[in-house]
């Protein structure tokens, strides 16, 4: 499934540094089959976000909402991109980010079959997040991302993800246990996960198009 396109970023990064616009589906179940085995991983690396010796890093934790970082850049923080920034300071932020490269614990052996299945179907990626959203919470609609990601759905669960189209027209997203699925994180988007009594936990990182090319 793929519909509507659109440049991954406003600020013309793919053009900045190419001369060349880049189009890409905003959503998009991609031809990779994630094995059981990753997937299991992935839910033992979850459980760490219950103990809290390891939750120094998480770079951001609320109530209703976690994100348990795998990959991070030590004690610093990207800026915000805004209209205040030239491009040239727009591209240096989308830069900085594909530096969340730093494993937490690179050879535990969960996160090594992790690595093991990304090498493969991936060029490169950054900051990979296990997300955590609890029962009857929502996760408000918002955009602009530094970089699209790629979505690895951990359970089977109840949450609903929209997104919506350059016509604003709302779109509602079902993601299937074992595949990946692509996502344009500068189309407006949003959760709920209202109806459900139990906890969503989704497994994300970021990717550069132009290096991963998916779609072309």
């Amino acid at each position: 499934m793929q519909a509507g396109c659109r440049r991954f970023d406003p600020c013309h990064l793919h053009q900045i540094t190419t001369g060349k616009i880049m189009e890409l589906p905003y959503l998009a179940k991609l031809d990779i089959e994630v094995p059981d085995s990753v997937i299991e991983s992935l839910n033992t690396l979850s459980m760490r976000f219950r103990d809290p010796a390891t939750l120094n890093t998480t770079k951001h934790q609320y109530l209703k909402y976690g994100r348990l970082y795998l990959q991070y850049l030590k004690d610093e923080f990207l800026p915000e991109v805004t209209d205040n920034l030239d491009d040239d300071q727009k591209l240096g932020v989308h830069e900085k980010a594909k530096a969340l490269t730093h494993w937490t614990d690179p050879d535990h052996k969960d996160i090594v079959v992790l690595r093991t299945f990304l090498d493969q179907h991936f060029n490169k990626y950054f900051q990979f997040t296990i997300n955590f959203l609890q029962p009857h919470s929502d996760i408000g609609r918002h955009s602009k991302h530094y970089f699209p990601r790629i979505f690895i759905p951990m359970h089977e669960n109840s949450a609903e993800f929209f997104v919506w189209d350059d016509n604003g027209t709302e779109h509602k997203m079902k993601f299937d246990v074992g595949h990946c699925y692509f996502f344009n994180t500068w189309y407006d988007h949003a959760v709920s996960n209202q109806a459900s009594n139990d906890m969503r936990i989704m497994s994300s990182f970021c990717i550069d198009p132009r290096n991963n090319k998916l779609f072309y």
